[in-house]
């Protein structure tokens, strides 16, 4: 066991010894003189292959020709059995690589860290670095103090000296018995005019005897000779007024071409711009009753209300464009933005809402085609005094005529609404009282209406003459059933 170990030993003695030699044969050529000391078989050359068998031959006590043949020269080496190998190991033990080459050695492998050593001196300061961009700009900074008042500059130039004297002393003004004319001097034609107020170019220019006149404005009642109590507040207001008295104008060319007319209010651009003769007109809004000529007592508010009317009287409309289409009609009404009539010359005709349209005289029209309901806190009361009628007879319509009616379902094209009722067309040959309107130019509302309270006296006389009808059936059941329980008692059946 103990020869084993020690050739154990000797084995990796070897092998070590051998990897030397083999690494510094190929990798320090330079150093193979200082190495010759491994030369086991001593032919001049330290070699793996020969030199290393030898080593081999030692550790397994080998002799002969053993591990030697064809590679080692055995008669010429002395030292080739085990024997002289031992003893040639042993007379290199201890030999490090300094002492087989003078130069030095390879690196080691790199020892454990050292301790951490005292922290250095300061360098010195670097070069200092590129300028960095600029950053973004900061907040306003706070309002500074308010700084000393400068000094008071010099004194400025005097202005032009301003006009003296008086009005009088105009050459485009007059003043006299009581009146003020500034703009013009219509001393060529007034003689005893009074209380008149012109401002303006040619403002009350023709005055002759008129008084108490006002006008504000270039060409404001420019031709008023003898009118009186007018009053014109715009350009060209009431600028060919003549004789005209009481009227009103405010506005551009309001009341332009009133001549005679009188007691006429126009408020509004062009209001009653074509009146000459009319009087007692009221227009509130632009252009309304702009074609007015002749007509009398009408009122318009709105802009363009009663725009075409022409000789019409006392017609009144209230809403842009109402009662647009009338130039004859009288005694109309019109309520609601275009409430119209549908027909220029209607007298009586009243439309109320948005829309609205009457089509005949004497006529009330409520809403447009998209009104749905009418509605009230209580029904429509008809008059209906005795003392009103005359001719008093009882009608002529009963059961016979409700048994002729259509009553139909049916769907409004205006608005697709569905309704119960009949056709008016189908219902006027049958009771004529129930049908009004004329069937005529849908554009212009022309239709056809059925008046369905009319309807209430015929139904009721229809009930009346089917209820007479039920009781005189009821007597003959009567007497049937007298008679059929005395047949009864005869035959012996009871």
């Amino acid at each position: 066991m103990l020869i084993l170990l020690n050739r154990s030993v000797k084995c990796l003695a070897i092998i070590t010894l051998s990897l030397c030699m083999i690494g510094v044969s190929s990798a320090q050529s330079d150093r193979a003189e200082d190495i010759s000391i491994l030369d086991v078989d001593a032919d001049g050359d330290v070699d793996a292959l020969t030199d290393g068998l030898l080593l081999l031959r030692s550790m397994f006590g080998l002799d002969g020709d053993a591990l030697a043949t064809g590679v080692v020269d055995l008669t010429n080496c002395t030292e080739c059995d085990a024997t002289g190998i031992d003893s040639y190991i042993s007379t290199i033990k201890g030999t490090t690589y300094g002492g087989l080459t003078s130069g030095t050695g390879p690196a080691g492998p790199q020892g454990e860290k050292g301790e951490k050593g005292d922290t250095g001196a300061t360098g010195a300061a670097g070069a200092a670095g590129a300028d960095g961009s600029d950053g973004a700009v900061g907040s306003p900074g706070a309002t500074g103090a308010a700084g000393a008042d400068g000094v008071a500059g010099a004194d400025g130039s005097d202005g032009a000296a301003g006009v003296g004297g008086s009005v009088t002393e105009l050459s485009d003004a007059l003043v006299e018995d009581n009146s003020m004319y500034i703009g013009n001097d219509p001393s060529a034609t007034t003689s005893t005019a009074e209380y008149n107020i012109a401002i303006g170019t040619t403002a009350l220019e023709s005055i002759t005897t008129g008084d108490n006149n006002t006008a504000i404005g270039h060409d404001a009642l420019s031709d008023n000779t003898e009118g009186y109590w007018n009053t014109a507040s715009g350009n060209f207001a009431l600028g060919f007024n003549d004789t005209g008295f009481r009227n009103t104008a405010s506005g551009y060319a309001a009341l332009y071409l009133n001549f005679t007319g009188e007691r006429n209010t126009a408020t509004g651009a062009l209001a009653l711009y074509s009146n000459s003769v009319g009087t007692d007109n009221t227009a509130t809004g632009s252009v309304a009753l702009y074609y007015n000529t002749e007509g009398y007592g009408n009122a318009a508010t709105g802009a363009g209300a009663l725009y075409y009317n022409d000789t019409g009287i006392y017609n009144t409309a209230t809403g842009v464009n109402a009662l647009l289409a009338n130039t004859t009609g009288t005694y109309n009404t019109a309520i609601g933005y275009q409430a119209d009539v549908a027909s220029e010359n209607l007298t009586n005709a009243t439309a109320i809402g948005n829309g609205a349209s009457v089509s005949e005289s004497n006529k009330i029209r409520l809403g447009d085609s998209n009104v749905v309901v009418i509605e009230g806190q209580v029904a429509f009361t008809n008059v209906s005094d005795r003392r009103l009628k005359k001719d008093i007879t009882n009608t002529k319509y009963g059961l016979q005529t409700i048994l002729e009616l259509v009553p139909v379902d049916y769907q409004l094209k205006s608005n697709d609404l569905f309704q119960v009722g009949f056709i008016a067309q189908d219902l006027k040959p049958i009771v004529p009282e129930a049908v009004t309107g004329i069937e005529g130019d849908l554009d212009k509302g022309e239709t056809l209406g059925v008046t369905y309270s009319t309807l209430i006296p015929v139904l009721t006389k229809a009930i009346q003459e089917q209820q007479a009808l039920i009781q005189s059936q009821n007597k003959v059941i009567q007497q049937l059933q007298k008679d059929m329980t005395i047949l009864k008692q005869k035959v012996g059946m009871d």
